[in-house]
Order: C-alpha cells, then structure tokens, then sequence
C-alpha cells in the first residue's frame, strides 16, 4: 500500500517495516522533515537550556542569601572585637610603664609642663 507518492526524484522507503506500508519521498520533503525535526531538537534544547538556567537562578539566589547573613555576623563579630580590642588599649594606656614606653616624647614633655594635680599640688 502508497500511502503518499511524487513522480520527480521520488525515493522509495519503508516507514514501518514489516507492515507493507511503503513511503515515497522526494528532495523537498526530506527538507521539511529535516527543517521540522531541527526545530523540534531546538525547541527541546532551549527548553532544557531554560529549565537549568532557572535552576541555577535559584540555587545562585540562595547561596547570595547566606552569604549576606555571613558577612552581616561577621561585621558584627569585627565590631565587637574592636570595641573590646579598644577596651584593652586604653587599659594598657593607663598603666605608667606602658605610657612612658609607647608616648611620643611630645607627650611626655606636655605632661611635664602641665601642672600635677593631686594632694600635694599647688592651684
């Protein structure tokens, strides 16, 4: 059984095997069977092309989430060690030794021009 024929440049082959059922196909259809089953193939690419690039979207948005949640702990962890890193400063400041070593000389000879303040000093 034909189920389709062409006279110019017909070539015969069989759809289904076995089954009887021959096909005749010519040079332009072999192109639009070609040019179909190309935009078939395209389709299913760029569709699964989207699909990973949603997923990918996705996950990206979530990795950008806790990455903000990290660096916001993290400032505030730095914020911390610095107030106590001060603390201990001007704790270390106050003892002489430390002062008289780490002063600039300038501050040294400004604190001996400066009147003492205390029981023993004259006002």
């Amino acid at each position: 059984m034909v189920i389709w024929a062409s006279i110019n440049g017909a070539t015969e082959g069989r759809l289904f095997p076995g089954t009887g059922y021959t096909v005749i196909i010519t040079g332009m259809e072999y192109l639009i069977i070609a040019q179909t089953a190309f935009y078939a193939v395209f389709s299913l690419a760029i569709l699964t092309l989207s699909i990973l690039l949603a997923a990918a979207l996705y996950y990206l948005l979530g990795i950008a989430k806790h990455l903000r949640k990290i660096t916001e702990n993290a400032d505030a962890v730095s914020g911390e060690a610095r107030e106590k890193l001060q603390e201990l400063l001007d704790a270390l400041t106050r003892l002489p030794i430390i002062s008289f070593l780490f002063n600039d000389k300038r501050d040294r000879d400004d604190a001996k021009s400066k009147p003492a303040k205390g029981r023993n000093s004259k006002q």
